[in-house]
């Protein structure tokens, strides 16, 4: 019975770890994935955006999940502005899809990732309100036409799972040396 409270005692240690590092930031991070839903080779989606403070102004934009240096500046958002809204339009392949980080950034030196947790989302229908933690930001991403915009969770890394698998082999590995 002991042996089986000890067991229980290390699997909810362990599995608590990783609950706690996926939600360190506050919000689940996530991607956004566009998709050329009506074949014609371009994504066309409308980017609106409303910035509440009275001073600061906001800029956000997208870059490839694997390259965060090779971002995309796609709106300044101008202090106490209530809505500002743009269209965008990307070339893909026919039918093909794009999946981006969104961040918010207020110098071009500090970026606030949305695979990062530094955001809440909201889905609604086709339409992905974002919401930036912290900030004054709310940013609402609109497919244009049969075009399509959706969230992609954000992976816990492999390397999480090696380290918390080493926790519990290290501790079996001495309680056995201990029994011995």
């Amino acid at each position: 019975m002991n042996k089986l409270l000890k067991s229980i005692f290390l699997i909810t240690i362990f599995l608590g770890f990783l609950v706690e590092i996926v939600n360190a930031q506050g919000f689940s991070p996530f991607y956004v994935k566009f998709t050329d839903a009506n074949d014609n080779g371009s994504i066309y989606f409308k980017l609106d955006a409303e910035n509440t403070d009275d001073q600061i102004t906001y800029y956000t934009g997208v870059a490839p999940i694997d390259d965060h240096d090779n971002y995309t500046q796609l709106l300044a958002i101008p202090p106490n502005t209530k809505k500002i809204k743009e269209d965008f339009t990307w070339s893909v392949t026919p039918g093909g899809s794009k999946v981006y980080d969104i961040y918010l950034t207020l110098d071009n030196n500090t970026f606030y990732w949305t695979s990062q947790g530094y955001a809440e989302v909201e889905n609604k229908g086709k339409k992905i309100k974002i919401y930036w933690k912290n900030f004054h930001v709310i940013e609402t991403l609109k497919p244009k036409g049969k075009d399509n915009i959706q969230l992609t969770a954000v992976p816990i890394p492999s390397a999480l799972w090696l380290l918390g698998s080493g926790v519990i082999t290290l501790g079996l590995i001495r309680k056995k040396l201990l029994t011995c």
